[in-house]
């Protein structure tokens, strides 16, 4: 006999998939972001996340917003920090 898997159910009332417990919301998330990585689908500023429902009492997996930190600036990325100084100090490069 082979063993029953068991697997996650959609609940029309959230409009989302019902998770029992965490560590199965968990392993659906990371499905998600296998599946997402694979197919080269981008989120952009949002984040897959499992969080509880106040309606139905079970997690649920979704995609939320995340802010940048505040004070954080992200500088230019660069091969090269020879080409980065330039920019940055106002002469051309030494090579």
């Amino acid at each position: 006999m082979s063993p029953q898997m068991i697997l996650p159910v959609f609940d029309p009332a959230c409009r989302r998939v019902f998770h029992l417990d965490k560590l199965g919301a968990q392993g659906q998330l990371v499905a998600l972001e296998i599946w997402n990585r694979a197919t080269g689908r981008d989120l952009g500023a949002r984040r897959l996340t499992v969080y509880r429902c106040t309606r139905c009492g079970g997690y649920h997996v979704a995609a939320k917003v995340v802010q940048p930190a505040l004070g954080f600036k992200q500088g230019p990325v660069v091969d090269r920090p020879e080409d980065y100084l330039a920019a940055h100090s106002g002469g051309p490069p030494a090579r």
